[in-house]
């Protein structure tokens, strides 16, 4: 094939420098599910047609699947250093034309059009870029139809003569509008970058993504007997999971929703509107049969996921046992942030086995019944160990590393927060740092075991995961949503916050429905103090419910009513990892703009009287969630008498070793667990269901009481920044403080944070300043500006996040009118192209993560110079696969990590990593 498509190729002498090229090809490999890597590996692959546009003229189609040739001049083109090749999505172009003509095209001659999309806020699909961008000529909505015919095999009928594959011939109509499909591509990428010619990418960020491409060019091996062994033993799993169901139920098919459902009605008397995973925890707690319960937990069981990636991986890995394309660059328009592709390791479960090595090695040998005798929730395992399925090739392994507190270090340094910065630049103690300044003691006082560092290091991690429902007198909103215009329900009474705090990228965990830090603080039943969220977990202790009463919500409706509640609050958000207390809100009244914008130039021109905004999501109208009852479950209690002796390692086990598990309302795996200990050691898992990490939030100052509602569960408010009454609840009279050196304490704290504590409202006045007309600065030279017709941040690296078509306009919110920052963007929920608002606090968070990835770059770039690969990174983290020879060190690898960055001047880094044979959380 190689040689055919390289020969008779008719030749033109034309000088050009970009080569604008889109491709239509056939594989049997599904590359939505194997990446374009595995893709085109398929021995059946091919290109079908070529379409290409020499400087963005016309478009010329060569139709190889009819036998035509590729032009001599555009063939030489595609190696040439001196032509740009352009494409959108150019992975995709790079990687089949490199397999199809037996070259390896380097992409450090290919410009993406797509990341240039991504660059300037616009999606990553051709056809929304041409609509936001309104272009003449749109992508054609006849192409997935097409593609469906001609580029995957199709199913053998007797009509069409029992083929797997249509050709040109079967439909030549088709195939002739395939080719003006394959055309209007090229033309619709040319007019995007002849729309976007004002924006030039910098060269560092060019630079970035040939790095990037290199990354996912390399890929980074599979342990392919483990990851076969994984699938293989969870299907037995399921299978037994669902005999267990049919035999409870009597039904044919127990995973039938709809059977399902018929027979839960059938024995709970009660409507089952709907069996998704969010309901399941109510539904198990409000059903009173133990039968029922049991089944409600298989199905819980089922729908685990713990399989899926370890699927994905057996889908995506290529020939040499090495997975491919991960990371999609500037997947994260908003910050430039990456984003997952396939495995999603991005997303990766934690692992927090003790003896990870033995637990992998019974996957890797296969033997489930050992498997779960050790560790009783096969899922729960399984997903454990997804991690190590990543191993160092032969003869090599891996440096895994990652910054310290990268976020942390940023806003302080941004926001010129001096005592962070030299507790950064220094001992590196922050929870020492922060108990000492709580507690006005001196910082050698505070050592790890001292019960007040446990407190700093709750201030500075206790959060809630993003998409966590907070009850407000509006409803259920998600924490990252609430305003200051809301109240919150502290289990007593609704009461005023002083706005939500972001506190970066953390590791959470599932319990009871609320996913939270480890350390955060909860309320538990019969317990007259909050305890964290982690110990409640392994106690297996049950959250405190807080719904509130009729009487409650009427009069939370009457308050409402009365406009001046709500006067003078307007919609606020900290990003300050320890305190972020917002001293008073701002008055939009006081803030001067010259006038709003009644113009959208150049990019983002829009046409007259059109329309790309979606519905109001959080708004006067919301409805209170009716409340429901909740019940306790029943526990059941079985117990197993068992008499056996092993040794695993150098450790004998026997009967003594067994701890039967009391039996819970959770999964059966958790009921029938047993813990097996060697003193102090044991083996098994709580029932904590394993989170990945995720973005976090709290609330300031909720009520007297410092607390609010979350899920349903009572939760304390952010570490100490709750005033006198948070500390009280923390245990300060205990420590022998009166309420005079309490307040003294907090407003020390307060007071300590000057800068972060105003960062927010800078950098929302800043923001409305551009838009209205006037270029505006804040410190490190973070710049705001409107250009392209966006509001654009530029961070002190020189790179831009762009909001596209940004404006003030004046929005009711709970009776008043208030001036709010509006862009379009993309609904992360429904996908959908859309007016999305903003304010000071969230561009914070956005300017912070986009100098921390920055600075991930940097180092990137440097390991790579160094002869470091790096087969992929997760957030602030790379994994780099070395020679086992001693030749790659740790130490040198966390010297680059630390080195001070041009642009970044006074930002103290720091990095820390491990050595390992296959990738895990250490």
């Amino acid at each position: 094939m190689i040689n055919e498509a390289s020969k008779e190729r008719r030749e033109t002498v034309t000088a050009f420098k970009i080569l604008s090229i889109d491709i239509e090809t056939y594989s049997s490999n599904d590359i939505s599910g194997c990446g374009v890597y595995k893709y085109a590996e398929a021995e059946d692959f091919a290109i079908l047609l070529f379409a290409y546009s020499c400087d963005y003229g016309p478009v010329e189609i060569i139709d190889l699947a009819s036998g035509e040739k590729l032009p001599d001049h555009i063939y030489k083109a595609l190696s040439d250093p001196k032509i740009l090749k352009t494409a959108f999505n150019a992975t995709f172009e790079r990687i089949c034309l490199s397999k199809y003509f037996g070259l390896y095209l380097t992409s450090d001659q290919w410009e993406c059009t797509m990341v240039r999309s991504a660059m300037l806020g616009l999606p990553l699909s051709l056809a929304a870029v041409g609509k936001v961008l309104n272009l003449e000529d749109q992508k054609m909505d006849e192409g997935k139809a097409l593609i469906r015919y001609f580029s995957v095999p199709c199913k053998p009928t007797k009509t069409n003569g029992m083929r797997i594959r249509n050709l040109p011939e079967h439909a030549p109509d088709k195939w002739d509008v395939f080719k003006k499909y394959c055309k209007r591509d090229v033309e619709v990428e040319n007019a995007i970058r002849q729309k976007t010619a004002a924006f030039r990418i910098l060269p560092a960020e060019k630079e970035l993504y040939d790095i990037d491409q290199r990354i996912n060019d390399r890929g980074v091996m599979l342990d392919m007997q483990m990851v076969n062994n994984a699938i293989r033993m969870s299907l037995i799993y399921s299978g037994r999971l669902t005999a267990e169901a049919a035999e409870l139920t009597g039904l044919d098919n127990p995973n039938s929703v709809a059977q399902l459902k018929g027979w839960l009605e059938q024995e709970t008397g009660n409507e089952v509107k709907s069996l998704n995973k969010k309901d399941m925890p109510d539904i198990i707690k409000s059903a009173d049969a133990e039968h029922v319960q049991r089944l409600l937990s298989i199905r819980q069981e089922l729908g685990k996921t713990s399989v899926k990636k370890y699927e994905a991986m057996s889908k995506a890995v290529c020939e040499d046992d090495r997975v491919r394309g991960l990371l999609q660059f500037y997947g994260a328009s908003r910050t430039g942030r990456w984003a997952g592709r396939l495995v999603q390791v991005q997303n990766l479960p934690q692992n927090h086995i003790e003896d990870l090595d033995f637990a992998r090695s019974l996957v890797f040998r296969g033997d489930l019944d050992m498997l779960e005798l050790c560790y009783g929730n096969v899922p729960d395992t399984l997903s454990q160990l997804i991690r190590t399925a990543f191993i160092a090739k032969p003869g090599h392994t891996f440096i895994v590393s990652d910054f310290s507190a990268i976020e942390a270090r940023v806003i302080a340094w941004l926001a010129g927060e001096a005592w962070r910065l030299e507790v950064f630049r220094t001992h590196g103690k922050i929870y020492e740092a922060t108990a000492a300044l709580m507690y006005r003691v001196p910082q050698e006082e505070i050592t790890k075991t001292d019960p007040r560092r446990q407190k700093g290091k709750i201030a500075e991690l206790a959060c809630i995961a993003k998409g966590q429902l907070v009850l407000t007198d509006q409803g259920y909103v998600p924490i990252e949503c609430v305003t200051t215009d809301m109240l919150v329900w502290d289990g007593e009474e609704f009461v005023k916050h002083e706005g939500v705090i972001y506190k970066g990228i953390k590791e959470v965990i599932t319990y009871e429905g609320l996913t939270a830090t480890p350390d955060h603080i909860v309320w538990v039943k019969g317990e007259n103090r909050p305890i964290q969220f982690g110990e409640s977990a392994n106690r297996r202790a049950h959250l405190q419910k807080s719904i509130p009463s009729r009487k409650d919500l009427w009069e939370c409706r009457n308050r409402q009513s009365r406009a001046s509640i709500h006067k003078g609050l307007e919609p606020s958000i900290c990003t300050n990892k320890v305190l972020g207390l917002r001293s008073n809100t701002m008055d939009v009244s006081k803030q001067s703009y010259a006038r709003e914008i009644k113009r959208l130039p150049n990019v983002f021109k829009t046409q007259t009287n059109t329309q790309m905004v979606g519905s109001k999501v959080y708004g006067r109208k919301t409805k209170m969630r009716k409340p429901q009852r909740w019940k306790l479950p029943k526990l059941r209690s079985q117990r197993y008498k068992i008499l056996f002796l092993f040794r695993i390692g150098s450790r004998s086990l026997d009967d003594r070793a067994l701890r039967v598990a009391g039996s819970f309302d959770g999964i059966r795996s958790d009921r029938c667990k047993w813990k097996l200990r060697t003193g102090k050691h044991e083996m098994g898992n709580t029932s904590t269901e394993l989170c990945q990490s995720a973005k976090v939030y709290d609330l300031l100052n909720c009520g007297p009481r410092h607390r609010y509602t979350v899920n349903g569960v009572l939760v304390h408010n952010c570490g100490y920044q709750g005033g006198v009454g948070a500390m009280k609840t923390m245990g300060g009279e205990k420590m022998g403080l009166s309420e005079e050196e309490m307040k003294e304490i907090v407003t020390h704290w307060r007071s300590a944070n000057p800068a972060i504590v105003g960062l927010w409202d800078e950098v929302q006045a800043a923001a409305m300043q551009a838009i209205s007309g006037r270029d505006a600065s804040i410190r490190k030279g973070v710049k705001f500006r409107t250009e392209l017709g966006a509001l654009t941040i530029e961070l002190p690296s020189g790179r831009k996040l762009f909001y596209p078509r940004a404006r003030i306009e004046s929005r009711e919110k709970f009776g008043r009118k208030s001036k709010t920052i509006i862009y379009e963007g993309q609904n992360q929920t429904t996908k959908k192209w859309e007016d999305l608002e903003t304010y000071g606090g969230k561009l914070v968070e956005n300017i912070v993560q986009g100098i921390a990835r920055d600075c991930l770059a940097v180092t990137m770039v440097r390991l790579e110079k160094m002869a470091y690969p790096i087969v992929f990174h997760v957030h602030d983290e790379v994994i780099l696969e070395v020679p086992d020879d001693g030749t790659k060190t740790l130490a040198e690898v966390c010297e680059v990590f630390k080195k001070p960055i041009v642009w970044a001047e006074g930002l103290p880094l720091k990095g820390d990593g491990y050595v390992t044979n296959y990738y895990k959380k250490d």
